[in-house]
């Protein structure tokens, strides 16, 4: 019998965030390509909905349970942390084939993106689905963009609210492959940019004081996503930012992480 299992010494930036669980996630899928587990035992921190889900779409086979005790995990294979934040794919031939599976799973056309007449999905955080800000981190003037959207070619322009955790899995999936350009802040909501089209533009809109930060960049770098990144000006001083309002330039801010998250998720 075959399993798998995650570590119990999980670093703290798996807790509660379904974008660094995703790391453990595809790196299992990749691991059950040649020999799908019977059993997954996911240890602490708690597994979120969407990496229950997905597991369970991609090895309906595999029983999936939470576990306090690591002995249940004697003699399974076990994924730890990955080496660095944000490695989701080991090779090109790796993603291509999970993403996929993925989408035959769904019963989603492997399709290249259309250039023609494309669908450009506008995609705000929705507040439901935004642990870390509550419905923040969003682009201001969402109504002007959406009408700028409508004005270019051909296009045609759908808005869709990030996917909330109760959302169903294929259709949180379906949100991505349906979409030939996608315009969305960053955030945990990027673990299904697999499965945009070949080809499909993905423009992230990134917060101010996270200009170096590329997490978002490394889950689409194995695909021909076109994935173009729009930084944000310097919000206006707010009572949320605290003392961070004052901060003296947006270098400053990146090297305080404590002035980075504040206005990560207490800005648009």
């Amino acid at each position: 019998m075959a399993c798998f299992a995650t570590s119990y010494s999980l670093p703290i930036r798996y807790t509660n965030n379904v974008y660094h669980q995703a790391e453990l996630v595809y790196a299992m899928l990749a691991g059950a390509l040649p020999t799908p587990p019977d059993d997954i035992i996911w240890g602490a921190p708690p597994i979120s909905a969407w990496a229950r889900s997905m597991l369970q779409l991609m090895l309906p086979g595999a029983r999936v349970h939470e576990s306090i005790n690591a002995s249940e995990a004697v003699g399974c294979r076990v994924f730890n942390e990955a080496p660095s934040a944000g490695i989701y794919f080991r090779s090109a031939k790796t993603a291509k084939e999970i993403r996929a599976h993925a989408l035959k799973q769904c019963g989603l056309a492997d399709r290249q993106a259309d250039i023609v007449t494309p669908l450009v999905v506008f995609m705000p955080r929705a507040a439901a689905s935004s642990v870390q800000s509550a419905g923040r981190r969003n682009f201001v003037r969402r109504r002007e963009i959406v009408e700028q959207l409508r004005m270019l070619n051909g296009s045609r322009v759908k808005v869709v609210p990030s996917p909330s955790a109760s959302m169903p899995i294929c259709e949180q999936i379906s949100v991505w492959a349906m979409a030939d350009a996608i315009a969305t802040p960053n955030g945990a909501h990027f673990v299904n940019a697999p499965f945009l089209p070949r080809g499909a533009v993905l423009v992230e809109g990134v917060p101010w004081s996270m200009r170096h930060y590329v997490g978002q960049l490394r889950i689409t770098q194995h695909f021909s996503t076109r994935h173009l990144r729009a930084h944000s000006s310097r919000p206006p001083p707010s009572p949320l930012l605290g003392r961070f309002s004052a901060v003296g330039s947006e270098q400053e801010c990146e090297v305080n992480q404590a002035c980075q998250h504040a206005y990560r998720d207490r800005a648009n």
